[in-house]
């Protein structure tokens, strides 16, 4: 039997920026749309220039273009999560319970197929690509223990652990 866990604090636009990025390479659509982005920039380009300068100038068009749509996403989590106030998060048995101002949801843990802690962020994924975080700072070696042993006994997917 383990006590509930909460967990709160503000998030950083650098927090929601590693995020967004572990997030979007995390998986291979994100690689893919590079490399489709690459292919369109880099089209247009051959007749003009050599081969190697059009494949580096397409990618590098390429990899600029993702990190304005990722800087434009951050910006908007960051304002938005600053107009509603700070997040908490309790966990406990039954699942994990998010509240941001006056918006509460809970998910059992039977929603969750991954929790994975890294050295700056706690990830609580519902999906492959939906997911809650909020920085690992926030969270103590007591209560990280405690998020461990809830999610191993709720039989999740664990990444990482305790510091």
């Amino acid at each position: 039997m383990f006590d509930a866990v909460t967990v709160s604090g503000e998030r950083t636009g650098g927090d929601v920026f590693v995020a967004i990025v572990r997030l979007w390479l995390a998986q291979p659509s994100g690689f893919l749309l590079v490399a489709v982005l690459a292919i369109a920039f880099g089209f247009p380009l051959h007749g003009e220039a050599p081969l190697w300068l059009a494949v580096l100038g397409a990618i590098a068009w390429a990899s600029i273009t993702v990190l304005f749509f990722v800087a434009l996403q951050t910006w908007k989590i960051a304002r938005r999560a600053r107009a509603m106030g700070t997040l908490v998060y309790t966990f406990d048995e039954q699942g994990v319970r998010c509240q941001h101002g006056s918006v509460v949801t809970s998910v059992p843990w039977s929603g969750i197929v991954r929790v994975k802690l890294t050295d700056r962020t706690c990830f609580l994924y519902m999906s492959p690509s939906v997911m809650w975080f909020f920085p690992r700072r926030h969270l103590t070696s007591d209560q990280a223990s405690c998020l461990c042993a809830l999610a191993r006994d709720a039989r999740v997917r664990l990444e990482g652990g305790t510091r």
